[in-house]
């Protein structure tokens, strides 16, 4: 765990689902217990991206039982980890290159016409086609972006008023 999940863990996500549950905050015996539920290990100092991804889930469904998507993710992330990581990260850098709209057009076409990516075993595409496939789609996104600010219409090209001497 990182210095900001370690803050987001024990500021938010786990007070949250000790109140929710009627818990204490500083049993610590519960949270060994709740973490080792969650990602079958004992420690938090020594969990892997997909296990803090998976114990977040949980906790999220802990502390507030009613929301059905915090229930859904809980479960999808419970029977695949890893594949569940692999995909909210996909998602994530998808957003960052293109934004909310362009991960939503993107998304139609992801994991060969289905929505979801759980279910495919992680580890298919090496790293670096991954990072050349970002910085292809963080390329692509910058270069829109510049057509975008060059491109003049015709009505902003009659009011541009051009001389040869300002003097």
């Amino acid at each position: 765990m990182n210095k900001f999940q370690r803050r987001t863990y024990f500021t938010a996500l786990w007070p949250r689902a000790c109140k929710a549950q009627g818990w204490k905050v500083n049993d610590n015996d519960v949270r060994r217990e709740v973490t080792l539920y969650a990602t079958g290990k004992e420690s938090t100092t020594a969990l892997t991206q997909a296990d803090v991804t998976a114990l977040f889930c949980y906790l999220k469904h802990k502390g507030n039982p009613h929301d059905v998507q915090a229930e859904l993710d809980w479960h999808r992330c419970s029977e695949n980890p890893e594949a569940f990581n692999a995909e909210r990260q996909g998602q994530y850098w998808e957003r960052r290159a293109y934004g909310a709209k362009g991960s939503q057009k993107l998304r139609r076409q992801r994991f060969g016409g289905r929505v979801s990516g759980v279910g495919d075993t992680p580890g298919l595409i090496p790293a670096t086609e991954l990072d050349a496939k970002q910085y292809r789609l963080t390329m692509r996104n910058r270069a829109k972006r510049k057509s975008d600010q060059l491109s003049v219409t015709s009505d902003q090209k009659s009011n541009l008023s051009i001389s040869s001497n300002p003097f």
